[in-house]
């Protein structure tokens, strides 16, 4: 309004001095031509720029992590508290006992992917969403995978062949828990915009400063009419 105002104020002062036909009052300056608006001055505040998308050989690079055996071991009773190991190793037995229970397609289904001789879903699923010590959460739950079914591999399977399972999931579950584990780092450098959490702007996007309003929807009883 206060713009207005002395826009009028403004254009009066021109017409009175076409009026009047006086070249002092044509050559004196305007007072709104001289007012700066303040506005103007105040730096305007720039966004954030989005973090640049690295290449995917250097994501491949920065995604390997060097092996800290005793950090791992001394935060291993907490991690083994955690959904990132109790889940996958519910999901693993429950598989077990389910298709000893009943074989039906679904069973076997799921119980060659959560347990069998190698929990391969349950050791990437697990190493996936580990905060550390992926590797030592895959070994875990590939040999205690093969210890829970003991009982099942004795009666079809000789004394060597037992020991090579064991054997086998101390490997491929500590591989395997740890590409998860690389893979998720993979992914969070190679889309720093996806993993990345948004900041909410408290700022206002007016011109005059002041936060617009939320609609807020008003219960029908309450609405005037």
């Amino acid at each position: 309004m206060a713009r207005a105002k002395r826009t009028e104020r403004a254009e009066a002062r021109r017409r009175y001095r076409a009026a009047m036909g006086d070249p002092a009052l044509d050559s004196a300056p305007d007072e709104l031509e001289e007012t700066e608006d303040p506005r103007r001055s105040e730096p305007v505040a720039r966004s954030p720029q989005a973090p640049q998308r690295p290449s995917v050989v250097g994501a491949f690079r920065e995604s390997f992590r060097p092996l800290d055996l005793r950090g791992d071991l001394r935060a291993l009773p907490r991690l083994l508290m955690t959904k990132a190991f109790l889940i996958p190793a519910v999901l693993s037995s429950g598989s077990f006992l389910a298709f000893a229970l009943d074989q039906n397609p679904l069973t076997v289904l799921v119980y060659q992917w959560l347990s069998f001789q190698f929990p391969v879903a349950a050791v990437f699923g697990s190493g996936f969403f580990a905060p550390r010590a992926s590797w030592l959460l895959g070994l875990i739950l590939a040999l205690g995978s093969t210890i829970l079914q003991l009982p099942f591999f004795t009666a079809i399977y000789p004394t060597d062949v037992i020991w090579a399972l064991l054997a086998q999931g101390a490997v491929l579950g500590s591989f395997f828990g740890a590409a998860a584990a690389w893979y998720r780092r993979f992914l969070s450098r190679a889309n720093p915009n996806r993993m990345a959490a948004r900041p909410q702007s408290t700022t206002s996007h007016r011109p005059d400063g002041k936060i617009p309003k939320r609609n807020s929807q008003r219960p029908i009883l309450a609405r005037r009419r």
